[in-house]
């Protein structure tokens, strides 16, 4: 019997060596019986969402980064977000953590980069990661993923590059899952 995966965090074990998802978290956003989407969290770009905006949105400079959601359309922008209040087709995807593609949702990015007192957080994501009916779950059996319920602290953490090792360590303490022999000591 199918079950949604929706709202998880797949964390690449450290025998996946495919470029795309090496050393990745993806947050899924959709999972059905026909497939699944999400997006790598934990791969900021070279290139900041004021530039990436500026030809389209009145987007003041800022350093953040926009995000590889995967490599699936990675033209597409797809923004999550931790404003519960937008209206305009907003999708929850777990608490705090919400998906649009809507204009508004880039008018409140603005508002937000121009005010460094407000609380609304933001990933902006060139691209999604992409599975077909039953893909995901022969990668899963296969041993490719461990999985983890989605937490927005680890969607808007400061530094993306830990969340990988950071969630491969809550696997190995919640399940005893040894994630990578050579670094069990280190988890003791």
């Amino acid at each position: 019997m199918f079950q949604s995966l929706r709202s998880q965090f797949l964390i690449s074990a450290t025998h996946l060596r495919d470029t795309n998802f090496y050393k990745s978290v993806v947050l899924l956003i959709e999972h059905t019986k026909d497939g699944a989407m999400g997006v790598i969290i934990n791969r900021p770009m070279n290139l900041t969402v004021s530039a990436a905006l500026e030809k389209h949105f009145e987007i003041p400079e800022t350093d953040q980064r926009i995000y590889s959601g995967g490599p699936v359309e990675p033209a597409a922008l797809l923004v999550i977000h931790n404003d519960d209040q937008l209206s305009d087709a907003v999708t929850n995807v777990l608490p705090g953590v919400n998906v649009g593609t809507q204009e508004s949702i880039f008018d409140r990015i603005s508002t937000s980069l121009n005010s460094p007192t407000d609380p609304f957080c933001f990933r902006l994501f060139a691209g999604y990661s992409g599975w077909t009916q039953g893909q995901l779950e022969g990668e899963i059996e296969r041993g490719d993923w461990y999985l983890v319920p989605g937490d927005h602290s680890f969607v808007f953490r400061d530094d993306p590059y830990e969340v990988w090792e950071d969630l491969l360590r809550l696997v190995h303490q919640q399940t005893g899952v040894v994630t990578d022999p050579k670094q069990k000591h280190e988890w003791n």
